[in-house]
């Protein structure tokens, strides 16, 4: 049987977490692990991946599940408070923002779903409500929103 080769060289990894280094022998880290190696106080934060620089500076949620690959550049992660969860069609979906509208909700939503009808549930005896694209929605942090979507109608056609 062959030797391993004990002078292999070990690829490092870098990726930033809230402007500090971290170092990982690993290819691939979760979200989890990225929180882990943070001061307790962020590791409740949500963390994002972000990507670009200046106005084209992009932020991506990373849940405690997700798999990163540290392979190629540096990665680069920064936490924040918790956002605003909602959900549609009984998917959670995330906002960093108190105030939304229903074009940015249609806008998270599968592409085939996009031009569909968006209602929120009401809240105990009221009723359901129809959001427009222009619609203003606040979220709210304790008590997630429910959206559902509709089918454009097809009566009439044949």
């Amino acid at each position: 049987m062959p030797e391993q080769h004990q002078h292999e060289k070990l690829e490092d990894f870098i990726y930033f977490a809230n402007d500090e280094q971290f170092v990982s022998k690993e290819s691939e880290i979760s979200g989890s692990g990225i929180k882990a190696k943070l001061p307790e106080a962020k590791r409740a934060e949500a963390l994002y991946q972000v990507e670009g620089d200046g106005e084209r500076r992009t932020y991506h949620p990373v849940h405690d599940e997700t798999k990163i690959s540290l392979k190629g550049e540096p990665k680069y992660f920064v936490t924040q408070q918790k956002e605003y969860f909602y959900y549609v069609d009984g998917k959670e979906y995330e906002s960093a923002q108190a105030h939304t509208t229903g074009a940015i909700i249609k806008s998270k939503l599968p592409e085939a779903k996009r031009g569909y009808a968006l209602f929120e549930e009401g809240f105990r005896n009221e009723p359901d409500k129809l959001i427009d694209d222009s619609t203003s929605v606040t979220l709210e942090r304790h008590k997630p929103k429910r959206f559902y979507t509709s089918p454009p109608a097809t009566a009439g056609v044949v």
